[in-house]
């Protein structure tokens, strides 16, 4: 079923009122699946039939669900504290010895807040995440996999002197290494959280600061054990009054894309799509000079990218096994009736689309659009959202579910009326909280969601390039029953608070899906633009209760 309805007025009076009720029934139990690096617009669900089946199918697909940040760890940064890039970014941007620009993806030191890639995901972020206020609710919590990007783990990680290619060392001589923050202190009741993200030989942290090993053996494949320590949790968890919260946050398809053994022969015939329009179309004059520049792919270049994009749907296979385990469980334990499952990536891909390798950052489709299936009690089996949401709105949508009015510092909106509506549809309501999700899917006027970036990466002139610092962009992505537009303006990394942009794209996705043609220049496209860029202001500083429309 597609539902027409595309922000809700009131909202955050309705939210609470809606919280309230249903903190008054049991409340539901909750699990995200969350991969890392799976796009939605080069193939990456083809090789997941059980998940489109056992969640898409059997209860709902969002069709048009973005990340506010198309690189891993902003992107879960956000999706944890359900605010956008512009509110828990670091709000200067610093040089370091040896380099003209700062990545912000170092260790954490005097000059950076937590090495999260610009995020500032120090104490007072960690304090505000969907854990802590579902654990204060009573939810039990868990986290088992790729939590943040390695450097951003150290706090956590401290004190360890090796890569993860096997058990730690004692540390070297000299002073003792600052006391490990503790998981337990940040909403996590338990937590196996990766120091360093791989397939194998992984540092695993706790809830309590300890840190264990994972070798190189088969059954130390972290996808497999991330897979039976959630199904395990769930097991445990499933017979009690209190209700869980678990995550599974696997590595998968992330290069290396490191396939488990049983399946590394799979899809002998498969490869990169290059009848796609963007793949190795380069040069084309409405891009930025770096990307118009990208050199041709050739075949041997084409060959590896042939060979990651297959090794990706690999990798992509055991976790559809571990889609299919968790449903398992869950009927098992009589507990799937009461469970909402969440499946979603942190961002999506690109394997030569306009000339670019392979990587993602970018605010094209293929990097900012990902999955979203969402399956639970009361959500329609087989509907289909086409209202625009994306990551920031996880976590509101998770504090609804659970009973909790939304904190004032949230940007994201709580989609429970969207998915909700489809069943609602069907029948008269029956309860005043039922009317009340009716009437704010009805009222429903979101049609825009603001991506944002800052360049990490250098871009030498010649050399096939995934980022630079002038990669440094916010856009917004519009889409409701008479328009689907993209909207993006550039600057340098320097310059992020776009006193002077350089270059500015729109493309017109309903005549353009796969958004070759610029037409900003055009008369057309000029009109747009003045309408779009006053938008896009107030939507980039926007926080809290002024994003209700983006």
């Amino acid at each position: 079923m597609m539902l027409a309805v595309t922000m809700v007025m009131g909202a955050h009076t309705a939210g609470a009122a809606a919280a309230a009720s249903a903190a008054t029934a049991k409340r539901p139990n909750l699990v995200l699946i969350l991969t890392d690096d799976q796009d939605i617009v080069i193939g990456g669900m083809r090789p997941m039939p059980h998940t489109v089946e056992l969640l898409g199918k059997e209860g709902a697909t969002l069709d048009h669900w973005y990340v506010n940040t198309p690189v891993c760890c902003p992107s879960r940064a956000e999706m944890f504290s359900g605010r956008y890039h512009h509110n828990i970014r670091q709000d200067r941007y610093e040089t370091k010895p040896g380099q003209a620009t700062c990545s912000g993806d170092e260790g954490v030191g005097e000059t950076h807040h937590c090495g999260c890639m610009h995020m500032n995901c120090s104490d007072p972020f960690e304090s505000q995440t969907y854990a802590n206020y579902l654990k204060k609710a009573g939810y039990s919590t868990a986290y088992f996999g790729k939590y943040l990007n390695p450097p951003a783990m150290e706090d956590y990680c401290s004190g360890l002197h090796c890569s993860g290619v096997g058990p730690c060392p004692p540390p070297p001589p000299g002073p003792p290494p600052r006391p490990r923050k503790r998981f337990s202190a940040h909403g996590w009741d338990t937590m196996r959280g990766m120091c360093n993200t791989a397939y194998y030989n992984v540092n695993w942290v706790q809830e309590n600061a300890s840190i264990f090993h994972s070798g190189s053996s088969p059954h130390e494949y972290t996808t497999s054990m991330i897979g039976n320590w959630t199904v395990q949790h769930i097991r445990q968890q499933a017979g009690l009054t209190r209700p869980f919260f678990v995550a599974a946050g696997l590595r998968a398809p992330h290069k290396p894309s490191t396939p488990a053994p049983w399946y590394k022969h799979l899809f002998p015939h498969q490869g990169v799509n290059t009848s796609h329009p963007a793949w190795n179309n380069t040069g084309l004059p409405g891009k930025a000079k770096w990307i118009r520049d990208q050199p041709p792919i050739f075949a041997k270049e084409a060959a590896g990218m042939s060979s990651e994009f297959v090794d990706r749907w690999r990798t992509l296979v055991s976790v559809d096994d571990l889609v299919v385990a968790v449903v398992d469980v869950l009927t098992e334990t009589h507990a799937l009736d009461n469970t909402f499952i969440f499946y979603s990536s942190d961002h999506g891909y690109h394997l030569g689309e306009f000339g670019l390798g392979s990587g993602k950052t970018h605010f094209y489709e293929f990097d900012s659009r990902v999955p979203m299936y969402i399956r639970g009690p009361g959500v329609q089996a087989g509907t289909v959202i086409s209202n625009i949401g994306g990551n920031t709105d996880v976590a509101p949508t998770f504090l609804e579910l659970a009973g909790v009015a939304k904190p004032a510092q949230m940007d994201g909106l709580s989609i429970v009326p969207l998915l909700k509506a489809a069943g609602l549809a069907d029948r008269q309501p029956t309860s005043d909280h039922d009317q009340l999700l009716r009437r704010r899917a009805e009222s429903w006027t979101r049609d825009t969601f603001l991506v944002e970036y800052t360049g990490l990466d250098p871009c030498v002139d010649g050399h096939r390039c995934n980022d630079a610092a002038n990669n440094t962009y916010r856009g917004l992505r519009i889409f409701n029953s008479t328009t689907n537009l993209a909207y993006v303006q550039y600057t340098e990394a320097a310059d992020w608070n776009y006193q002077t942009p350089y270059w500015t794209e729109l493309y017109d996705l309903s005549q353009d899906p796969y958004q070759l043609e610029n037409i900003v220049s055009t008369t057309r496209g000029k009109a747009i633009a003045a309408e779009l860029q006053p938008r896009l202001e107030v939507a980039w500083r926007c926080a809290g209760p002024s994003c209700k429309d983006v």
